[in-house]
């Protein structure tokens, strides 16, 4: 395909327009209401990106002269310069800007720390490293990708022209007052300058910085944990999260306190005794239905973080309680309506150690705000392993019952496969990464696509579905293309043998068969009815290959007591999760892989959440947004 001087003509008279209105901003107003909007430095800029890229792209298709690191990164760029549609050009960005950042820190942003870094995570440490460092590392790296030919510095100049507009010139995606976005940036900025560092080294840094550890909740949640160590406590203590019409952003609660905190922590050093009246954001005298909701729930959050900071959580559960008793005696003291009364009781609830944190002290709160402030909505979660007496046994009858995975086999459409894995092809709840999955993937897909329509309509059907071929595109590419690897993999990916290795051992060995509970010593859960989603994740670690395999059951009660369980506020979801991990190590000269797997901890995990009217401060329902809470759903999340 060729690229006609016609293009390069119509693109420069445009380029030559779009330079003159950003260069005038009378010029730019004038030609704007001339046009009823149509003709303006930001649709010329549109138009000139979607002609030059098309004609860079034109280019490198026709004469296939930036290998395949470049023909990789063109169709993304295509697409966030051409596509006009808003959410694909939002899409084509965040495509572009995947195959900007290596796998490994897309890995370590996407999917170890985003619960730290937030929304957007990619945007922001890619913007962050432009404001610390310049926009010189980016430029050169951009440039060595698809510099040097002709078109090429062109094309580069396009995409950093594409970066500006839609990410790095955003303020708030720079972060430069974070402390983990400044310690990723230098990773990234390190990556760009061709001194790369590992980026589980730079996650060490990080999580130093954290007042946290990770934990096997982490392993369950992404399935990386090949060894099945534990890594210890898995979340934040207290998150807040700023939220509204612009893109997310994330604080830790306790930096938002961090002042009053260091106050009261030096009192106690000079000797001096601090007074609860010392401690920020106190009720009014008197709760009545003129105090909202949000007003109630945001002084107890505040206080909380506050006091466990400067006193322990020991001495902030006391103070705590002699809260929770005054919002008793405002409920008790017949000033309130029962509407105002039944949400200060969900309220309350919200800050009872008994409700959201019942498994024990890991875990941590989130707060949103709205864009002016407000409060409006608050999340807690609460994290344990359960029945470490007998979770040695779990482990053991599992991985027994991993060592003897079927090892028959089956032909799919030219792969061959575990007959097991066969059965569930397309179906399966399995997460692979998108990068196993590429354009000459899709091309050749979409053609299959067109010859099975043409077959079918004529009465024939083909083998493969378009579920089952696209999954076992990913799959294959995943294993190198190696046919023993992928026949080995497959063999795990098997709902029955899940159910075997981690279910059934799980339930036979941690629910007591009088109360059908899960638990024991104070931590007693109630499961739903029925059987446990059951999850797949594959992943490639070179030279290694993980497979995950989860089951997850939704925790309908819980509590210390039996007889008393609690329910949960809202709809976040409650679950109790087994875990194992399958590592694979493809084999050299035609051996087989060498294979080997672990069973790790189960873990509950508690969710409560309450969100706000953003006018009136008092609870929203799920089922009528209306201001009152109930119903069987609960409440929802703003």
């Amino acid at each position: 395909m060729a690229t006609s001087i016609g293009s390069y003509l119509s693109t420069g008279l445009k380029t030559l327009a779009f330079s003159a209105l950003e260069k005038s901003d009378t010029l730019n107003s004038i030609a704007n209401r001339l046009s009823g909007g149509k003709i303006n430095r930001d649709t010329l800029a549109q138009s000139v990106l979607r002609d030059a890229i098309q004609i860079g792209f034109d280019y490198a298709a026709s004469n296939k002269s930036l290998g395949e690191r470049h023909s990789r990164l063109l169709p993304a760029i295509r697409q966030a310069a051409i596509d006009n549609d808003h959410e694909q050009m939002q899409a084509g960005v965040k495509k572009l800007m995947e195959k900007l950042v290596p796998e490994g820190w897309q890995e370590t942003v996407g999917n170890l720390i985003t619960d730290k870094l937030g929304d957007h995570a990619l945007e922001k440490v890619l913007a962050t490293t432009v404001q610390q460092y310049g926009r010189k590392p980016l430029e050169d790296y951009i440039k060595g990708m698809v510099g040097g030919r002709t078109g090429g510095d062109f094309v580069a100049r396009q995409i950093m022209a594409i970066l500006d507009r839609a990410v790095l010139s955003k303020t708030e995606f720079q972060q430069g007052d974070s402390t983990l976005y400044r310690l990723m940036a230098k990773g990234l900025d390190a990556y760009l300058t061709g001194k790369p560092e590992d980026p589980p080294g730079v996650l060490s840094r990080v999580l130093g910085v954290v007042p946290v550890v990770t934990s096997t909740v982490q392993t369950v949640r992404n399935g990386i944990d090949q060894l099945g160590e534990n890594l210890g406590q898995v979340l934040g203590e207290t998150v807040s999260r700023k939220v509204g019409l612009s893109p997310t952003e994330t604080t830790d609660v306790r930096e938002v306190h961090s002042k009053a905190i260091e106050r009261f922590r030096q009192k106690q050093e000079e000797g001096l005794e601090i007074e609860t009246d010392d401690l920020p954001m106190l009720f009014h005298d008197e709760i009545s239905d003129q105090v909202k909701p949000r007003e109630v729930l945001s002084t107890l959050v505040a206080r909380q973080c506050v006091s466990e900071g400067v006193f322990g959580t020991e001495g902030s559960a006391k103070m705590m309680e002699e809260q929770a008793q005054e919002l008793q005696k405002a409920m008790d003291s017949g000033r309130l309506s029962s509407e105002r009364r039944e949400e200060l009781e969900v309220v309350a609830k919200m800050v009872n150690p008994e409700q959201t944190r019942p498994l024990g002290e890991r875990g941590g709160t989130e707060v949103g705000y709205t864009l002016t402030g407000r409060m409006a909505r608050v999340e807690t979660v609460n994290h344990a392993y359960m029945r470490d007496d007998v979770v040695g046994e779990v482990a053991r009858e599992g991985e027994e019952v991993l060592d003897g995975a079927p090892t028959g086999t089956k032909l799919m459409g030219g792969w061959n496969v575990s007959s097991r894995y066969a059965e569930h092809a397309g179906t399966l709840n399995l997460e692979l990464p998108d990068s196993s999955y590429g354009y000459t993937d899709m091309a050749l897909q979409g053609v299959n696509t067109l010859w099975s329509t043409g077959w079918s309509m004529m009465g024939w059907s083909k083998e493969l579905s378009i579920s089952q071929e696209s999954e076992l595109r990913s799959l294959s590419n995943l294993c190198g293309n190696d046919p023993q690897v992928l026949e080995t993999v497959t063999r795990y990916l098997d709902p029955d043998l899940a159910r075997r290795a981690l279910a059934e051992p799980t339930l036979r060995h941690m629910r007591d068969p009088e109360t059908g509970l899960v638990g024991s010593e104070g931590r007693y859960l109630k499961l739903e009815d029925g059987e446990p989603e059951i999850r797949f994740s594959v992943q490639h670690h070179d030279p290694l290959i993980s497979i995950s395999m989860q089951t997850v059951w939704r925790i309908e009660r819980y509590g210390a007591d039996p007889q008393s369980l609690r329910e949960p506020i809202g709809d976040k979801p409650c679950t109790l999760s087994s875990v194992a991990v399958i590592t694979l190590r493809p084999g050299t000269d035609g051996a087989p892989p060498t294979v080997s797997h672990n069973v790790g901890g189960v873990v509950a995990t508690i969710g409560n959440v309450v969100a706000f009217d953003s006018s009136t401060g008092s609870l929203r329902t799920r089922e009528d947004d209306s201001l009152l809470p109930g119903g069987e759903g609960g409440l929802q999340t703003a």
